[in-house]
């Protein structure tokens, strides 16, 4: 069975101005979409992998952090990480007006729901 955050996303649509998207379950396991052509399964899987463990090191730190945006030049990064573990990444265009703010943050307050966030 899968966890329920996979099921939960692959239901999903992209919001204007995403580029791609993963979300890594607690279990380990990644499932990530691409609408741009630069972004390999293999890269996506990748990148969640990568924010997971910085998550995770930053906690181990004294950093309660639970969403961060990585900027790159041509894309941001947008980043949460469930109190189990899960993670959910969105990379958008590197423009605020570029891509849809609102939506993204309904698909992260869903997330946060799926992974048991309490806010």
């Amino acid at each position: 069975m899968k966890p329920p955050v996979i099921h939960w996303f692959e239901q999903q649509s992209a919001p204007r101005g995403t580029l791609a998207a993963a979300v890594r379950a607690a279990d380990k396991s990644t499932v990530g979409r691409a609408w741009n052509n630069a972004f390999t399964n293999d890269a996506l899987d990748n990148a969640l992998r990568c924010v997971a463990d910085t998550f995770q090191i930053l906690q181990a730190n004294g950093v309660a952090l639970a969403r961060m945006r990585l900027v790159y030049k041509n894309a941001w990064l947008h980043c949460e990480r469930g109190p189990d573990g899960s993670c959910l990444g969105i990379f958008t265009v590197a423009n605020i007006e570029g891509y849809d703010a609102a939506a993204l943050e309904k698909l992260f307050k869903q997330f946060q729901v799926l992974s048991g966030i309490k806010r």
